[in-house]
């Protein structure tokens, strides 16, 4: 029950903004300021509504209060404006209500701001007291009715040994929903957030504090591994849907199947001293995975067709938009697996057929890489505490070039062949350069902020990608060059002797085994923080498309393994590699699995469970 406090703390910030920034900041809800806003003017609306039903002992009067501006508190004030229609804009002309402010020190008493007029303490504390039970009571049975239907039907991981009765939730979190001063105790969030002894009495405060206990299961849906978009706590989640209604959710994030699917079957073609089994696999996978990117393909058009709307929050709703960039690194996969098993089985033409599809895919990237951090920037600002590696998929296309570079130069003739692996290796640069940005962004948030929520953990194994990719394309495009013999008679270097032309690949061949090595080892260290980070959350994590997260950028870190083992003559560290290539195909096998079983239990493919939900 609250008590008074009669030094509640002060805060210059309007009672809006200062809730926002607290639920952000503190809830880690990561909705945009917009909805926030919006769900805090509901609130006081409600209680706008419902506060004529404890407010009889102040009908007649015309006591002031103290108001909250964008200037700071206010003082007491006849002609002072309503705090709950200057807070919440539209909101329905209401009686005047009496609110209480500070003890005066001096005579004990409480002034209520109303001339002259003097109430006993005691008196008033307990009508305050019989106030916030109403209060509670009102407030707690509205977000009961609500929330507990939201989390019975579609928060399984929340139904696991936890009650919610009260007020409060117990088992994966605690959180005391008394108007005392909230308390939250641990949480299913990876860090305690707030333990606040602040009792404020039935001012403008108050009513902000009442909103923010009472929205805090809001913030667990906003949270919540299971919890997506517009069916995140605001509306039943249905129990049939047609395959048209279905295919509405049919995402980007899907391509994250075929891409993972065409990197395992790459890593086969590059195995040491592998079986012809292995080769074989590797082909059946490589065809298997074009079937399912024509079937997905059309599947997406599909979608765009019989739900337009879909298109364009396809592209500018960023939880599916950096899985836009899947399709394309699926692309890339396609041309490197038809270097590996294509070429060995058709005839020539094959060759100049690569170089194209190359130099189509360089163009087409590049101004993806370009206008879709624009389209982001312009059409939605992200939350800087939730930064994840995702947020590099849209360069992840470009920089495979340099991988592509790697795969294809060896076939092509120099002339061919040298300004293909110049290519590589400007955007191979671009790409690892854009992510080491990132990477500061996202060390400094797993410091700040803690590690992300449980469904978003699996994406933490991208940022092995871009160190893992690299090191592999530096030293595919330095043997590149040995292969095709570019400085042996068809260019040569400025400011280097012709007597020393013939040394360059040796030079560059030591010079991206030493990169390499350095580049192996950051993508080791980020590899086991994302395994540990995975592990912790594994039990409670139900499947989401980013579970493939977990195959592709190890894709990049097995096939990096394999080539520095090589360059190295080490049978221990090509072993590793070849070890580390069967957990990955073993792995890829459980993701597919856990993927179709999501779609026939309904867990993908359903409102408000995929990445087009609006957060």
């Amino acid at each position: 029950m609250a008590t008074f406090n009669p030094n509640p703390p002060t805060n210059a910030e309007d009672p809006i903004e200062e809730l926002i920034n607290y639920k952000k900041n503190v809830l880690y809800d990561d909705r945009r300021d917009t909805r926030i806003r919006g769900s805090v003017e509901a609130t006081l609306e409600f209680f706008n509504k419902r506060r004529s039903q404890f407010s009889n002992m102040s009908q007649g009067s015309n006591s002031g209060f103290h108001t909250r501006s964008n200037s700071g508190i206010m003082e007491p004030n006849n002609n002072s404006p309503d705090p709950l229609q200057t807070a919440g804009s539209g909101l329905p002309a209401r009686p005047n209500m009496a609110m209480f402010s500070r003890p005066n020190p001096q005579s004990g008493s409480f002034n209520s701001g109303y001339a002259g007029l003097q109430f006993n303490p005691q008196q008033q504390q307990q009508q305050q007291q019989q106030q916030q039970q109403q209060l509670q009571q009102q407030a707690l049975q509205q977000q009961a009715q609500q929330q507990q239907q939201f989390y019975n039907s579609s928060q399984p991981s929340l139904s696991r040994n936890q009650s919610f009765s009260g007020g409060s939730v117990n088992g994966g979190g605690s959180y005391n929903n008394g108007y005392g001063g909230g308390q939250l105790i641990n949480s299913s969030m990876s860090r305690p957030i707030l333990s606040s002894s602040h009792n404020s009495t039935f001012t403008t405060d108050s009513i902000m504090m009442a909103k923010e206990k009472g929205d805090m299961f809001a913030g667990y849906a906003a949270n919540d591994p299971h919890a997506h978009g517009e069916h995140g706590g605001h509306a039943p989640v249905p129990t049939h849907l047609s395959l048209r209604a279905r295919l509405e959710h049919f995402t980007f994030a899907w391509f994250a199947c075929t891409m993972s699917t065409g990197g395992v079957a790459f890593t086969m073609s590059v195995i040491p001293n592998r079986p012809e089994a292995l080769t074989v696999l590797g082909t059946v996978m490589f065809v298997a995975n074009l079937v399912l990117i024509v079937i997905f393909t059309m599947t997406m058009i599909t979608r765009f067709i019989l739900h337009p709307h879909t298109f364009t929050h396809a592209f500018t709703n960023p939880h599916e938009g950096f899985f836009f960039a899947t399709f394309w690194l699926t692309m890339a996969t396609v041309i490197t697996n038809t270097t590996a098993y294509g070429i060995p089985n058709t005839g020539p033409w094959l060759i100049p057929a690569l170089r194209v599809a190359f130099w189509v895919y360089t163009v087409i990237v590049t101004f993806i890489a370009i206008l879709y951090y624009y389209l982001l920037i312009h059409v939605k600002k992200l939350v800087i505490t939730n930064v994840l590696p995702g947020w590099v998929l849209p360069i992840f296309p470009a920089m495979l070039v340099g991988t592509l570079a790697s795969a294809i130069g060896k076939t092509q003739p120099a002339e061919h062949a040298f300004p293909m692996l110049v290519a590589g290796l400007t955007f191979q640069g671009l790409g690892f350069l854009v992510a080491s940005m990132m990477y500061a962004i996202y060390f400094g948030r797993l410091l700040t902020a803690g590690f992300p929520v449980d469904a978003s953990r699996p994406a933490m194994m991208i940022a092995v990608g871009p160190p893992a990719f690299t090191a592999l394309a530096i030293i595919g495009m330095a043997q590149d060059v040995q292969a095709t013999g570019i400085f042996s008679g068809f260019t040569q270097l400025n400011g280097i002797s012709p007597a020393n032309q013939a040394l360059i690949p040796d030079m560059l061949s030591l010079l991206a085994i030493l990169g390499a090595v350095g580049l192996w080892l950051l993508a080791f260290w980020f590899f086991a923080l994302a395994t540990m980070a995975y592990i912790e959350c594994a039990s409670r994590n139900a499947f989401h498309l980013n579970w493939y997260a977990l195959v592709f950028p190890n894709v990049g870190f097995t096939i990096a393994t394999i080539k520095i083992g090589e360059r190295l003559s080490s049978p221990i560290i090509q072993s590793v590699g070849t070890v580390m290539a069967a957990f990955l195909f073993f792995l890829w096998i459980l993701v597919f699995f856990c993927h179709w079983k999501a779609v026939l239990m309904k867990d993908i493919m359903w409102p408000g469970k995929d990445e087009d939900a609006a957060h």
